[in-house]
C-alpha cells in the first residue's frame, strides 16, 4: 500500500505525527506491505502541493493520502487547490483514500484563551467544508486540543511556537489519526462513483500546470545570468517575462525584492515565491518580473 503524507511544516516535522502514524501502520497492520512517501514541504501552502501533484502524488500511485490544512493557506487559491487535488487524484486513482488533518495556529501559545480564536479559523472552516463535501474523514486535532485547554489544561504544553505542535501535540495528532486507519477503512473504496458538485474550484485548477525552466523566458531586459536551466539577476530594473494560460503563478525560490506586472499593467511589489499568487481570471497571461534589489533567481516558472 502506498501512503503519501502531504501538506506543510507540521506534516514535514521530523519524528512528528507523520513518522509516528506510519510506524504505527506498519506495526499494527503487519499483513499489509506499506511504502510511505513524504510529499509535505515546510513553508509551503496547498497551491504548492497542487503544483507538485504529478511527481509527488500521482506518479507514486497512491492508495492513501494524509493531508494537513497548511497554516500558510489563504482563502481563494488554496481552498481551490485542495479541491482540485482531491478531484485529480480520484480521477486517476478512484480507490485512493484521503484523511484530512485539521491543524490550528494561535497568536500566543501562552495565552490559553487564544485557543477559542485560532488565527487560521477561516482556513479550518473551508477545509472542514471540503471534507464534508467529499466524505473525507477529518482528524479533529484542533477540537481535541481546544477541549483539553478549555477543561483546564495549558496550551503551551502542546506547542513549540504559535503554529507547530511539540512532541506531545504530535503524539495526540497521531493517536487521533490512527483511530481512522482501520483495516476496514484501508480496504474500502472512499470516492463516490460520481464526484459531488465543486464547492470552491470551478474546474480551472484541475488543469495541468505549466512548468517552465527559468531559462525558458519569453523576453528580458537588463543583465541576467543563466546557470544551467536557472537564471538570475542582481541588476535593479532588469526584467524577465513569461507567458502561460493560467490564473495563478509562482516559482520555487523566495529571494531578492521584485515587482510584477500582469499583462502590461502597473508593477506591484510581491513576494514571488513558492506559494501561488493570483493572475486574475484564467486566461493567456504575460507575467513580467522586475528586479528591485538583491539577487533574484528563477529555476522554474510555475503557472496554473
Amino acid at each position: 500500500m502506498i501512503v503519501i503524507y502531504g501538506g506543510s511544516s507540521i506534516t514535514n516535522a521530523i519524528d512528528g505525527f507523520r513518522t509516528m502514524s506510519s510506524n504505527w501502520l506498519a506495526f499494527t497492520h503487519r499483513s499489509i506491505p506499506f511504502t510511505v512517501y513524504n510529499a509535505s514541504q515546510s513553508s509551503r501552502n496547498s497551491w504548492n502541493n497542487l503544483m507538485r501533484i504529478q511527481s509527488d502524488y500521482l506518479d507514486r500511485l497512491p492508495d492513501l493520502i494524509v493531508f494537513d490544512n497548511a497554516n500558510n493557506d489563504a482563502a481563494g487559491i488554496d481552498r481551490q487547490s485542495i479541491e482540485a487535488l482531491i478531484r485529480r487524484v480520484w480521477a486517476a486513482f478512484p480507490d485512493c483514500k484521503f484523511v484530512f488533518m485539521k491543524i490550528f495556529s494561535v497568536t500566543n501559545p501562552y495565552v490559553d484563551a487564544g485557543i477559542d480564536s485560532p488565527t487560521n479559523a477561516t482556513q479550518q472552516a473551508e477545509f472542514s467544508a471540503l471534507a464534508a463535501q467529499y466524505g473525507i474523514p477529518l482528524v479533529l486535532y484542533y477540537d481535541s486540543i481546544k477541549t483539553m485547554v478549555n477543561g483546564g489544561d495549558r496550551l503551551f504544553r502542546y506547542m513549540v511556537d504559535t503554529i507547530h505542535p511539540n512532541p506531545d501535540g504530535h503524539c495526540i495528532a497521531s493517536t487521533l489519526l490512527e483511530s481512522y486507519l482501520t483495516l476496514s477503512f484501508l480496504s474500502t473504496r472512499q470516492s463516490p462513483a460520481v464526484l459531488p458538485a465543486r464547492l470552491y474550484d470551478n474546474g480551472d485548477y484541475e488543469n495541468t500546470a505549466t512548468i517552465k525552466n527559468g531559462t525558458a523566458y519569453d523576453s528580458l531586459t537588463g543583465s541576467w545570468t543563466p546557470a544551467g536551466t536557472s537564471i538570475s539577476s542582481s541588476s535593479a530594473g532588469a526584467t524577465i517575462t513569461y507567458s502561460a494560460t493560467c490564473q495563478s503563478y509562482g516559482r520555487p525560490e523566495t529571494d531578492g525584492t521584485m515587482q510584477v506586472s500582469i499583462d502590461g499593467g502597473a508593477y506591484v511589489t510581491v513576494v514571488f515565491g513558492p506559494n501561488g499568487l493570483s493572475a486574475g481570471a484564467r486566461a493567456a497571461h504575460t507575467i513580467t518580473i522586475k528586479v528591485v534589489s538583491g539577487t533574484v533567481t528563477i529555476s522554474k516558472f510555475w503557472a496554473l
